[in-house]
């Protein structure tokens, strides 16, 4: 009898399980690097900027009504073939790095730039809508 205990207590497994993951995707490093330090400095380079981005969406990810309740994410930036993993709590996340205010200057800035490829595209349209 203790064996079969033993026995059901050893069956278990997972039915659902949810793990938030951001995921950052850059170019590759160059085909043709002059040397090897060419060939790092572009692997560094790229990997660098995903990071620095990932960070920037973990933030505002944190910081939204929407998802705000979350508790902590895992952030991959990818790079080619190489690949960095990290893991960020909330707490760490709004604690350190910028301020909030600059990363809403900063969404400011990108926000702009959006909405100026829209105009122009309309203005496009527009113009497209004349001639015809």
């Amino acid at each position: 009898m203790a064996a079969s205990k033993l026995e059901l207590q050893c069956f278990f497994y997972v039915l659902s399980i949810k793990v938030s993951v951001l995921f950052k995707l850059k170019y590759e490093p160059t085909r043709h690097p002059v040397n090897v330090a060419a060939y790092c400095a572009s692997i560094i380079n790229n990997l660098g900027l995903a990071t620095a981005q990932l960070m920037a969406q973990t933030f505002c990810l944190f910081c939204s009504i929407r998802l705000g309740d979350q508790d902590d994410i895992y952030l991959v930036a990818i790079a080619g073939e190489c690949w960095k993993v990290r893991y960020r709590t909330q707490e760490h996340a709004t604690s350190s790095g910028m301020l909030f205010s600059e990363y809403v200057a900063q969404l400011q800035v990108m926000k702009q730039g959006v909405d100026e490829k829209e105009e122009e595209k309309e203005k496009k349209e527009e113009e497209k809508e004349k001639m015809t």
